[in-house]
Order: C-alpha cells, then sequence, then structure tokens
C-alpha cells in the first residue's frame, strides 16, 4: 500500500511498521472472523455478543507493552484491534477505511479542516464516558516528540486537535492532504484520566473502548481478552472470551 508511506520516512523503517501492520490485521481477522462453540461459553453474552470462547495461537512473543502509542510488537499490536478504537478503523481484511468512534468518515470543512463527531453512548472499559477531550489528548501525546510515538511518522500533516463541544473534533492540517480522513486509522483514542496520571501502569493494563476489553497477559503464555458488555460501535465481539 504505497500511499500510506508517510513522507520522508526511511524506506527500511516503513517496511518495518507495514509488516508489523500486516501480521497484526491478519492475526485480528482469523480473531473476528471465528465463533467459539457454545459448550465453551463462559457466562452471558451481551448484547451483539457471541457465547463461545475462541482461542488461537500465536508465533509473536508479547515484547512490548500495550500504549497504542508506542507499541511495536505485532501481537500486542493485534491485541490492541480487539481493545481500542480509532475515530476511524480500517477493516481488519480488506484494510479499507470505516466509521469507529467517529458516526461517520470526518467531514471536509476546508482544504486543511476537518470535523468529526462521536458515536454517541461510547464509553471506555471503566464505565466513563468517551469524550472530545480524550480525542485530543490521544492525538497530542502522538504528536509531542517528546513521546516518541511510532505513529507520528504517519499523521505530519496534522497541525492542532481541538474539542468543538463534548462531541465534535476538529482537525487543522498544516497543509492540504487527500488521505486525512482513513490515516488517522493509526491514532486509537485512549482514556486521559487513566493514562495521564500513570503510563505505565496503563502501558500494562490497558483501557480502551473496544469490544474487547483487556483481561490478563502473561508473557510468553497468553493474552485473555473479555467481551465488554456496554459497546454500542458497530463491530461488536463474536465471542465472550
Amino acid at each position: 500500500m504505497p500511499e500510506l508511506r508517510p513522507a520522508g520516512v526511511e524506506h527500511r523503517t516503513f517496511l518495518r511498521c507495514t509488516s508489523v501492520v500486516g501480521a497484526a490485521a491478519a492475526i485480528t481477522a482469523s480473531l473476528s472472523a471465528c465463533g467459539g462453540p457454545s459448550s465453551t461459553a463462559d457466562g452471558t453474552a451481551g448484547q451483539g455478543s457471541g457465547n463461545g470462547l475462541i482461542e488461537a495461537g500465536l508465533s509473536y512473543p508479547l515484547s512490548t507493552g500495550f500504549d497504542p502509542m508506542i507499541t511495536s510488537g505485532a501481537t500486542p499490536y493485534a491485541a490492541n484491534m480487539h481493545i481500542f478504537e480509532g475515530l476511524v478503523d480500517l477493516d481488519p481484511a480488506t484494510l479499507v477505511a470505516r466509521p469507529a468512534l467517529a458516526t461517520e468518515m470526518p467531514k471536509k470543512i476546508n482544504a486543511t479542516t476537518y470535523r468529526a463527531t462521536l458515536r454517541k453512548g461510547a464509553t471506555f472499559h471503566d464505565g466513563s464516558a468517551v469524550t472530545a477531550d480524550d480525542v485530543v489528548f490521544s492525538f497530542e501525546r502522538i504528536l509531542d516528540p517528546k513521546n516518541a510515538s511510532l505513529m507520528a511518522q504517519f499523521v505530519p500533516f496534522i497541525d492542532t486537535v481541538k474539542a468543538v463541544d463534548a462531541g465534535t473534533v476538529e482537525f487543522k492540517l498544516k497543509y492540504p492532504f487527500a488521505l486525512f480522513p482513513s490515516r488517522i486509522a493509526v491514532a486509537r483514542i485512549v482514556p486521559k484520566k487513566i493514562v495521564e496520571p500513570d503510563p505505565k501502569a496503563f502501558d500494562a493494563k490497558p483501557v480502551g473502548s473496544g469490544p474487547y476489553r483487556f483481561v490478563e497477559a502473561t508473557r510468553e503464555d497468553k493474552i485473555v481478552f473479555e467481551a465488554y458488555d456496554k459497546y454500542n460501535g458497530p463491530h461488536p465481539a463474536k465471542a465472550r472470551r
């Protein structure tokens, strides 16, 4: 996908990043498509959730934490595709951009201004509402050079991000960039009130707004997810665990 290569990124760096994304997408596609047998049910599923258990063996070790701003390992990246949402996500099978936390693809106001409206009722796994402030926080920490975010190189065209109101975010670009609506899929939205006080704790035990919530992780052994009952987005969990 050559159109996704950010300007100025060294070729080997780009290939390394895209290979991680590709591997993670393949893992996620298989997990999302499978349905567990009803005999392995572990509790009552929430609305839109299946009753089964999916077990998938992975060849990639859990080599990093889960903070989506900096993680580069294929396994935690794949895990984050279940735990977190962006305003926009990429379909794990086709890589076509689709709305996630946003109600629709970001609206173009003019050549360098876009707005996105958040899905009503969206909550993080601790039960708190996803707000425009969380979106601003998530993008600003990626864009801050001090954080050395892996994702920053994919969104160099963003100048500022601001909350218009509790459910609307406005992006100002440094220059017109036609791929803006799909490119921001690299940015996963995180809860400011949890991340800001203790980033290391968040890296070890992530909290997102996706269809699955993080339960536990054991290095070289397993990562466990459970369907998030309050998830109200377009792509609910297919199995209970």
